[in-house]
């Protein structure tokens, strides 16, 4: 299989350690621990509007995914759900940001009001600032990165997440 569709209730790790899985697709109002974990191959994830929650682990470990296009309907999501995705290089949010819970930035994923670093997605860059505005980090937001020598956070960050800069 190298695109897959599902819909409906979805069991945890459906597809998880999936050779050859491509492109997955999630018409899921929530998508499962590890559904997809482990899959080498998995470039690509989309969400339909019907998902708004995605747990733990959902994509980790997928390390040639490269694109992930969220639902603006998405209210919740773990950040692990991408742990140890280094081709990570985008986060895009479906129709845009406007009404949604996000807002994407130079590589960075907050929340919509801005306050909140939910991940860091350029698996590239070697430097970032967060917005000023930012006064939460989620956990594991930077888990993984290692291409990152220097991050520059704003005065009025109140709060870093358990793991949020964890093998970096």
């Amino acid at each position: 299989i190298t695109k897959l569709e599902v819909k409906g209730l979805v069991g945890r790790y459906v597809a998880k350690d999936c050779k050859s899985l491509k492109e997955l697709t999630v018409g899921s109002p929530e998508v499962p621990f590890g559904i997809a974990s482990g899959c080498a191959a998995l470039e690509k994830v989309n969400f339909t509007k019907s998902t708004v929650v995605v747990k733990q682990d959902a994509f980790a470990g997928c390390t040639a995914l490269e694109s992930i296009t969220l639902s603006k309907h998405i209210n919740k999501f773990d950040s692990s759900m991408i742990e140890n995705c280094p081709a990570l290089k985008s986060i895009e949010v479906a129709g845009g940001v406007d009404g949604s819970g996000f807002f994407y930035d130079n590589g960075a994923l907050y929340s919509a009001d801005k306050t909140t670093l939910v991940l860091f997605t350029n698996s590239t860059a070697t430097t970032f600032t967060a917005l000023p505005s930012t006064v939460i980090i989620l956990s594991n937001a930077f888990s993984g990165n290692t291409s990152l020598s220097t991050v520059v956070l704003p005065e009025g960050l109140r709060e870093i997440g358990a793991s949020a800069f964890a093998g970096c």
